[in-house]
């Protein structure tokens, strides 16, 4: 991205603010004229602007889902928690000083914790869900772009056929309202990736430009926002289009997205040619854009709460235009706390991230055994994999401990249960194992800080291990069943789930071979803990 683009990106940034500045401060004095009431045309300009800009970083610095999500969260958090707080704060003083500054409509005041939860956690526009978070009308595009954030990292970072079923997943979760203006959003995002728009040449850009501009005047001359709604209103009823809300016009959204995508193409084809800024013209637009997101989310509570408090009888063109100043000034300062701190709040994520990936990697292995032990307990909890917790222990003969390899697990599970159960016999074998094989090094080391011995341990393959009549089959994981089941067909044993016998309940104990020490001990604690009830189970049948 050429220096000019990016400036002029900017300089879109904070303009696209400020319309929406205008467009809610009408509130105080209406100047009158089209430039006055383009807050929602505002919007769709920002949507479009960040499905480019979040292509571009996605290409040029965020190469991985890590980077990428903690760098929108920081970005995103970073105002948005502010905003939702100052939000509150500023309604409280500003209601307590002057009441009547605060029509109906900004008093969206009840069910406090219902509105900071659901906005904080970007469910406020999902669905027929419109919730503002008190007077903050604009905080309702987030309850979009959040959501569009998501839909791209599934699309981008996680891919393939996985990635587009989780994207159609997203689309059913967050409703219509959302996807209608999904489209726009992805515009940006392919204006900035199309091979063949970035050869458009100086000149086409410039007839771009023109026409670009045409389409927008086109859109102001014939109201075609009034036709869009008109034509959904007919299509849909006036219900129906009432629980649209800000999606209501997207058909006219649509129209103007092509000419805001035209827009692009043609600026970004120019600054090719002119790609010098100087830094007189650059360093206030850069300083401006800084404080863009903060404007955005703050400028109609601060409205509000600064009619509140200076209560001015009659508020005309010189009043009108110190408050604008006003309120802009007050985000720009906000804006050194909040916005301008995104990297001391990325690197808080991060640690947050670390922390909780060292206690993942502790608890689950990974977070495929996290999601893997979510499913299988799930089940488990549903009732399919009940019967893998019921054994009769009056017929049981002998313990067979089973996992894949017979290198981590179920040699543990069988040294443990020889340490522990008298009386009873005790194996262990590997689905997928060849037989005479030493256990893994580093599961002999952990065993050793549980009393365990497992260097005399050599594994044994399924296909060399004799199956007797009374055997009960100790798998860990639902594969293991599945795997396991063709060989017992007329043999009178056994199967459970060994981690059921865990308190909790534990469908699945995750396969810890390569992975750390600290989830090996994790795993061997749980197998301990499972190989003590089964202990208890069994001194409860002694006429075996």
């Amino acid at each position: 991205m050429t220096r000019s683009f990016s400036v002029y990106l900017d300089l879109v940034r904070f303009l696209a603010a400020f319309v929406v500045l205008l467009h809610h401060a009408r509130y105080l004095y209406d100047p009158g004229g089209a430039l006055f009431s383009l807050g929602h045309e505002a919007v769709i300009v920002f949507f479009i602007l960040s499905g480019y800009v979040i292509a571009y970083v996605a290409e040029a610095k965020e190469r991985n889902l890590k980077d990428y999500t903690l760098s929108r969260l920081a970005r995103i958090y970073s105002v948005a928690l502010p905003a939702v707080i100052l939000t509150g704060l500023f309604d409280y003083i500003g209601y307590a000083v002057s009441p009547e500054a605060y029509p109906a409509g900004a008093q969206a005041w009840d069910h406090i914790p219902l509105r900071t939860i659901g906005s904080l956690a970007f469910l406020n526009q999902i669905w027929f869900v419109s919730m503002q978070p008190f007077s903050n009308v604009p905080y309702w595009s987030l309850g979009y772009e959040v959501w569009y954030y998501v839909g791209f990292a599934l699309v981008t970072y996680l891919g393939g056929r996985w990635g587009w079923i989780w994207f159609l997943a997203l689309a059913l979760f967050v409703g219509p309202k959302v996807v209608l203006l999904m489209p726009l959003w992805w515009g940006g995002v392919y204006v900035y990736r199309s091979k063949a728009l970035r050869k458009v040449s100086a000149g086409l850009g410039w007839l771009l430009l023109v026409l670009s501009c045409l389409g927008f005047a086109a859109y102001l001359q014939w109201d075609i926002a009034d036709w869009a709604r008109q034509v959904v209103l007919s299509l849909v009823g006036p219900e129906w289009a009432r629980e649209l809300v800000s999606s209501k016009r997207f058909l006219a959204d649509y129209y103007l997205g092509l000419c805001v995508a035209a827009h692009f193409v043609a600026l970004r084809a120019i600054c090719e040619r002119y790609q010098g800024v100087p830094g007189l013209v650059a360093g206030p637009i850069r300083a401006l854009a800084g404080s863009t997101f903060t404007l955005y989310l703050l400028h109609r509570p601060l409205i509000l709460f600064y009619a509140a408090i200076f209560q001015p009888e009659t508020v005309g063109p010189g009043v009108y235009v110190l408050f604008l100043l006003l309120i802009v000034a007050t985000t720009f300062v906000i804006a050194l706390f909040t916005e301008q701190k995104k990297h001391v709040v990325k690197r808080w994520f991060i640690a947050v991230f670390d922390w909780v990936g060292l206690k993942l990697d502790e608890v689950f292995g990974t977070h495929r055994g996290l999601v893997r032990l979510a499913i299988a307990n799930g089940l488990w909890f549903l009732g399919p994999y009940r019967r893998y917790g019921r054994v009769d222990f009056a017929k049981v003969r002998r313990l067979v401990f089973v996992c894949q390899g017979n290198i981590c697990r179920s040699p543990f599970g069988h040294h443990m249960a020889q340490k522990l159960i008298a009386n009873v016999p005790i194996c262990s074998l590997g689905l997928g194992a060849g037989s005479g094989h030493p256990a893994d090094s580093l599961a002999t080391e952990v065993a050793q800080d549980f009393g365990v011995d497992l260097l005399p341990h050599k594994t044994t393959a399924l296909d060399d291990f004799v199956i007797e009549t009374g055997d009960l089959f100790l798998v860990m994981e639902d594969r293991h069943l599945r795997a396991l089941a063709p060989s017992l067909v007329g043999h009178d044993v056994q199967v459970a789930l060994l981690g059921l016998w865990c308190r909790p309940p534990l469908a699945l104990l995750y396969d810890p071979h390569r992975l750390t020490r600290s989830y090996f001990k994790t795993c061997f604690h749980r197998i301990t803990q499972a190989v003590e009830a089964l202990k208890r189970a069994l001194e409860q049948h002694p006429s075996r």
